[in-house]
């Protein structure tokens, strides 16, 4: 059986040299016992209490039998004796037992504030919960006990300002203060903003205040995501409690003050924050069919606007990536793209704030990246952008990985390192070579694995069969087993793109770790340098 390596701790416990080599950079440990008794199990902790279980056994918290629960506080006092057949859980006034099937709260002087009954605790943020056995209603408490407000169908967990309830069929919300607040009337109700919510009346949806003030009209057929104070919203469709859930209809976008930021008449809104700003992606094609956003959002056009609903762009196109902080983004002419940017035609190129081609749209496909260079696909070859928007190399790559330390080229079935300026570090030599971690790459050559910098220094020979990640960022697994390899090859070290409607193969994209059928190691430090041979390493 493969077996794929996570813990480099398992392993130095079981070498030789595995306690000395960790002990040089961990930090002391300090335990001072709290209390010298034996539990049979420890139940919810809170910085300075716990509840403790004694007696008998228990297989889990919620199997024991033969014991009696008490709490413990932070500096080994018992708060509570172990008198309880249970202590379901603690608060700052107090805890919730339970005898014989019966359920009451304790304050932490002895005091019953609620007297044991035939009902189900729960708690939700400020206030108790309490589902009656018998007819299944729900009464509301503060956490001292009193009581809020009496049995109702349901309390529904939308936020914890507000105490949602149904009652009588009816949804509606009380205030910590026992007054209504929205008058139990409403079919559905929907969190969609910081102190905005959205309710349901009829088939329609409008948008409230958290204090009761109406924000829109009962007009929208449904709300979605939200963004900076900007609301997504379909007119039209036949929706469920989400946008995303909508047939038909078309799209826009309202403001939690109630203006309309963009008129409903799109396919698919998205929002994109970036640096305190926000930025709204718009499908112009409208939506088809009851799905999900990857369906909803499968073609444009698209086009880009500001928070405040002004285009960003003169006009939309095949696909835009939002700017986000930058003066330029990717962009595809007279194409047709998803929203994730995969096209079936069209042709890539970059667009400042003003739509003014950079680059002219000439690529098959360009790289999502906030920095120079990037790779491009043409042709079917891989070549590279420069910041002035020139290309610092054609596409002549079999493929070109840019990582933030160094460039990785492929060229004649072998791969070199480069700068980010184009200068040729190391020639092409490698068989594999992937990205750089913690300062070093591993590169395989004549069938071994060794590491390099990103100034094209090899550390050491390349002898081992395996070499794994690093590990808290001190540590690197090595094998020279036979047994062991690091896998290569489609989705565990290249990505597979579909571009212009095929699937192309974008080699050294992703890292891969070790898989053995025969655990043998050795340990390297951040460095490259042996700690543990391979040789004294024992089996896992």
């Amino acid at each position: 059986m493969k077996n794929s390596l996570f813990s480099l701790s398992c392993f130095l416990l079981l070498s030789g040299m595995g306690a000395d080599v960790h002990a040089q950079v961990r930090a002391p440990w300090k335990v001072t016992p709290l209390h010298r008794g034996r539990f049979a199990w420890l139940g919810e902790m809170s910085p300075d209490r716990a509840i403790v279980v004694v007696g008998g056994r228990c297989e889990s918290g919620e199997k024991c039998t033969g014991v009696r629960a008490g709490v413990l506080s932070n500096t080994g006092k018992m708060l509570v004796s172990p008198r309880f057949e249970k202590i379901l859980f603690l608060m700052k006034e107090g805890f919730v037992f339970e005898e014989k099937g019966l359920q009451g709260l304790v304050d932490w002087e002895g005091k019953n504030l609620i007297a044991a009954g035939s009902h189900i605790f729960s708690r939700n943020g400020k206030y108790l919960m309490l589902r009656n056995r018998a007819n299944r209603r729900t009464s509301v408490h503060e956490r001292t006990g009193r009581s809020l407000f009496g049995e109702v169908d349901q309390v529904l967990r939308v936020h914890e300002d507000l105490i949602w309830v149904r009652r009588n069929g009816k949804i509606g919300a009380f205030g910590l203060d026992h007054k209504n607040v929205f008058v139990p009337r409403y079919d559905g109700v929907r969190w969609v903003a910081p102190g905005v919510v959205a309710l349901k009346s009829g088939k329609s949806w409008g948008l409230f205040s958290r204090d009761g003030r109406q924000i829109a009209p009962f007009r929208t057929a449904a709300f979605g995501a939200s963004a900076r104070g900007l609301i997504e919203f379909n007119e039209g469709g036949a929706c469920g409690d989400s946008v995303d859930d909508c047939a038909g209809g078309r799209e826009g976008v309202i403001s939690t003050e109630g203006r309309i930021v963009l008129p409903a008449r799109y396919g698919c809104i998205q929002f994109t924050e970036a640096q305190g700003r926000v930025e709204i992606r718009a499908g112009v094609t409208p939506p088809g069919g009851r799905s999900g956003v990857e369906k909803k959002c499968a073609a444009g056009p698209w086009q880009l606007f500001d928070g405040m609903g002004k285009p960003l762009l003169p006009k939309p196109m095949g696909f835009v990536e939002p700017f986000g902080g930058s003066t330029w983004t990717r962009a595809v002419k007279q194409g047709s793209c998803d929203n994730t940017g995969t096209c079936t035609k069209g042709k890539w190129g970059l667009v400042d704030r003003t739509g003014r081609e950079l680059t002219g749209f000439r690529y098959d496909w360009i790289e999502e990246s906030d920095r120079f260079p990037l790779a491009f696909f043409s042709g079917g070859r891989w070549g590279l952008l420069q910041a002035d928007y020139t290309e610092l190399s054609g596409p002549r790559f079999e493929s070109v990985q840019v990582d933030a330390e160094a460039v990785r080229f492929k060229e004649n079935g072998r791969w070199g390192l480069m700068t980010s300026s184009g200068i040729v570090l190391v020639a092409p030599f490698a068989e594999a070579f992937l990205r750089f971690e913690n300062g070093l790459a591993r590169y395989r050559e004549n069938g071994k694995w060794g590491l390099i910098t990103p100034g094209g220094i090899r550390v050491g020979k390349p002898v081992h069969t395996a070499l794994g990640h690093p590990v808290e960022r001190h540590y690197r697994l090595f094998s020279t087993s036979q047994r062991c390899s690091v896998p290569l090859g489609q989705v565990k070290s290249d990505a597979v793109l579909r571009i212009a409607g095929k699937d192309v193969v974008w080699e050294g994209r992703y890292t891969s770790g070790i898989v053995c059928t025969e655990n043998r190691f050795g340990v390297l430090d951040a460095t490259g340098r042996i700690l543990v041979p391979g040789s004294r390493a024992r089996r896992l």
